[in-house]
């Protein structure tokens, strides 16, 4: 797979995984009615519910100087007002954008697992094209180990793992000979029960050189926003698209 394809293949996941968000939010408040309860130039706010339940269920609030969601979904501030409007939250750009106006303390976030791989990857297989000198050997690896495109995925990581254990513990690696390759394999199955970002941060510590990952390793992103925040976000846009598609209508009646 060369850079293109697997750059069309990021944008189909991507655009996947957004349809299903959407079809979740639409799922979830499919029954609501949406309220207008304030209209004036200091205060818009608009009830977000089904009315036989309040699973679900929230508030949207806009003033000058923020806006807030309170209700089933859990409290988010957003540090942009009425000048934004209830158009800022029907925005399209969900997971970049409007997570962007989040108030530092609601911007949730987690282990990204797949960041986290992608970055052993990367160092690793650098690690061995740089430092396997002989050319019949670095002939031998694998075209993607040698594609500088294609060392960060992700779902390389079983492919190499069991490279390592299979086809290379045989060789000499440098100064360190076999032990290199007996010390890379241990690390390579221990980061498979890491689970949380203190972990995984500690063991990038603790390993970067021999992971390949370089002094400035600290760097590395290895988390992301929390999924539940960005479905909630989800649930707000759907709910702010709606709103926004009922006040054509009566502007149109």
């Amino acid at each position: 797979m060369n850079d293109e394809q697997r750059h069309q293949e990021w944008i189909a996941q991507r655009k996947a995984e957004e349809a299903k968000r959407r079809k979740r939010a639409a799922e979830c408040l499919k029954d609501h009615e949406f309220t207008v309860l304030a209209d004036t130039d200091q205060l818009k706010a608009w009830r977000c519910k089904d009315p036989r339940t309040n699973s679900y269920a929230f508030d949207i609030l806009i003033t000058r100087f923020g806006i807030a969601t309170i209700g089933d979904i859990d409290g988010l501030t957003f540090n942009v007002g009425l000048s934004y409007g209830i158009e800022f939250l029907a925005g399209d750009d969900i997971g970049y954008y409007i997570h962007s106006k989040l108030e530092e303390h609601c911007r949730e976030r987690e282990f990204d697992e797949e960041a986290f791989r992608a970055a052993l990857v990367t160092g690793v297989c650098s690690q061995i094209c740089e430092n396997t000198h002989d050319d019949d050997q670095y002939a031998a690896l694998p075209e993607w180990m040698r594609n500088d495109g294609g060392v960060g995925e992700a779902g390389r990581w079983d492919e190499l793992r069991n490279l390592v254990k299979e086809k290379l513990a045989h060789l000499k690696y440098g100064e360190d000979g076999y032990d290199f390759w007996s010390s890379l394999k241990d690390r390579l199955y221990e980061a498979d029960d890491i689970g949380y970002v203190e972990q995984a941060s500690m063991f990038m510590s603790e390993h970067h050189e021999v992971l390949g990952l370089g002094c400035d390793y600290w760097e590395i992103t290895i988390d992301k926003p929390r999924d539940s925040l960005i479905n909630r976000l989800y649930l707000i846009n759907h709910a702010a698209k709606a709103i926004l598609a009922q006040q054509g209508d009566v502007k149109a009646a």
